[in-house]
């Protein structure tokens, strides 16, 4: 693949399915004289992959191979992460009862969702935030739930201070995201002292010349519950396909907007690992012939094609052939653009696999550019500096 061996470790121990082969390359990479340590544990924070990188070192038995300074740094960290998810649950629990007491049914997304799920068994994922994805006519009630809970609408300021937004930034926001602004609550908790949640209402960005026209109320329709708790107190998540669907709009979205991609989130390889995993956990459950018709002619067919060609690139074939084919858009030009809330769309120099690995190169040709020429970007990043 023309990447080093940090960047091939990487691929290998940032996911929670390894083959025997897998785990015999990664004994010879790190018997290599050539693998260097530091390069990697670079990585490892940069992709936000800590947490299954260690795991692997400890179920496979290849501690050994990890110099004890640099284990000891894992053990802290990883430590610390499931520390803060357990507190984070916890929220998560109080929500739940909360929505089932107000009989409203929010979905939850991402890190909450997988960590409850398919890493359950393997450990923890590493996880920022709380996510969820509400039906409009349910925001306002919500919203109220957060509010009496202690949290505020609002952004971080210093020293994990809460800065409370104005009624025009929440418009603004509201008009132009697929979410509200993020609601916090400080904690007196030595694991975070903010939390955050985030209201989504779309799964698709709303950014300007990225608007996507896609029946959202529908997703509602076939919600499951996740575990075997109380049905009347359950966290409730889309179908298969509908978060094989979000998971990949929200991987797209960091990879293709510009704020997101100078702030380094193209290059987190947990994206793409929380598809792989979750396709590997449910590509059973899912009717692949039908969710390629209900994509097919609409513009979330390049979307899932971007996500899913890429993380292919990563970790090989693991999306069914004919699913690929049928979604395959006919111009592939984009597969290396970004910008796309611009006039102008911009095409990387690098090559997919070089820059992913080295944030440095990335951020030089990004550099080069005319910061002039993203002016959506700028029109949207100033509105908040403004403070208004």
């Amino acid at each position: 693949m023309g990447i080093t061996l940090e960047a091939r470790l990487l691929i290998i121990l940032g996911k929670s399915t390894l083959s025997y082969e897998e785990i015999e390359e990664a004994k010879h990479i790190m018997e290599n004289r050539h693998f260097h340590i530091p390069r990697f544990f670079r990585l490892i924070f940069e992709h936000k992959v800590a947490t299954f990188v260690y795991q692997n070192l400890l179920r496979h038995e290849l501690t050994n191979y990890i110099k004890r300074k640099y284990r000891h740094v894992l053990e802290i960290y990883c430590a610390d992460i499931t520390r803060r998810f357990t507190a984070i649950n916890r929220e998560v629990d109080c929500l739940v009862r909360n929505f089932a007491e107000k009989q409203v049914k929010p979905v939850f997304l991402k890190g909450v969702l997988l960590n409850n799920t398919i890493y359950k068994e393997f450990g923890v994922r590493y996880c920022n935030d709380i996510d969820i994805l509400v039906r409009e006519e349910d925001i306002t009630v919500v919203s109220q739930i957060l509010t009496e809970l202690g949290f505020i609408q609002g952004f971080e300021g210093d020293n994990l201070t809460i800065v409370n937004s104005t009624r025009k930034q929440e418009v603004f926001h509201r008009m132009t995201t697929h979410e509200l602004i993020g609601f916090l609550k400080k904690f007196d908790n030595p694991v975070f002292g903010l939390l955050a949640v985030d209201l989504q209402f779309d799964i698709f960005s709303r950014s300007k010349n990225m608007k996507v026209q896609y029946n959202i109320p529908a997703l509602f329709d076939s919600i499951n519950p996740v575990g075997e708790g109380s049905t009347e107190s359950v966290m409730y998540s889309l179908s298969p396909a509908n978060n094989i669907l979000q998971l990949a709009s929200h991987l797209y979205n960091d990879a293709v907007r510009f704020p997101n991609v100078l702030e380094g989130k193209d290059g987190e390889l947990y994206k793409y690992t929380d598809l792989y995993e979750y396709i590997i956990a449910n590509a059973n459950h899912v009717n692949w012939d039908r969710f390629a018709d209900s994509v097919c002619g609409h513009e979330t067919a390049s979307i899932l094609y971007y996500a899913l060609y890429h993380a292919e690139l990563l970790f090989g074939s693991f999306v069914p052939s004919s699913f690929m084919n049928a979604i395959r858009p006919a111009n592939l030009t984009y597969l290396d653009q970004y910008g796309f809330e611009e006039e102008q769309r911009f095409t990387w120099q690098t090559p997919f696999l070089t820059r992913f690995f080295d944030s440095e190169k990335r951020r030089e040709e990004i550099m080069q550019i005319n910061p002039a020429q993203f002016k959506e970007t700028a029109k949207f990043m100033n509105f908040y500096e403004q403070q208004i």
